[in-house]
């Protein structure tokens, strides 16, 4: 599946089919989340770039992405593949959509819960939020999640 998408970065329906496949092998499989987690991150990560703008395709990497973001250490990868930029973008784009923003916020979240340093937000991230927050974009509990990141 991974081969699949990368092989195939470019075709939204088979990433679109295998985010689905992966979310349900790796919510079943908790040991294949260990093991691939990591890589399919950095993978959605780029997918994401790449597919911004389809709201389908990034609602399930969204999904997919913030599950394996409870069980993942990746901060450093997280960062090397500008991690926060990508979901910065994505909130930027989706900002009328409450679920992508919801699951960005708690990806990240997720993300920086496992660095024990501390972390000033992102200025792009925290302009990002404010932005969605003030155009009435976000429902209270998207916003109490934003929140956490500011």
């Amino acid at each position: 599946i991974i081969n699949a998408m990368q092989s195939y970065h470019a075709e939204v329906d088979i990433n679109l089919h295998c985010c689905k496949a992966l979310w349900t092998l790796c919510y079943t499989y908790e040991e294949l989340q260990e093991q691939v987690g990591q890589q399919v991150m950095m993978l959605l990560l780029t997918a994401m770039q790449e597919h911004s703008q389809q709201t389908n395709l990034v609602h399930e990497m969204s999904s997919l992405l913030v599950n394996l973001s409870l069980n993942t250490k990746t901060h450093k990868e997280f960062h090397n593949e500008d991690g926060v930029q990508v979901l910065t973008d994505v909130i930027k784009i989706h900002r009328d959509n409450p679920g992508v923003i919801s699951r960005c916020c708690r990806t990240l979240i997720n993300v920086m819960d496992q660095y024990t340093g501390m972390v000033d937000p992102d200025p792009a991230l925290v302009e990002a939020i404010l932005d969605t927050m003030n155009a009435n974009c976000m429902t209270p509990d998207v916003q109490m999640k934003a929140c956490k990141l500011l």
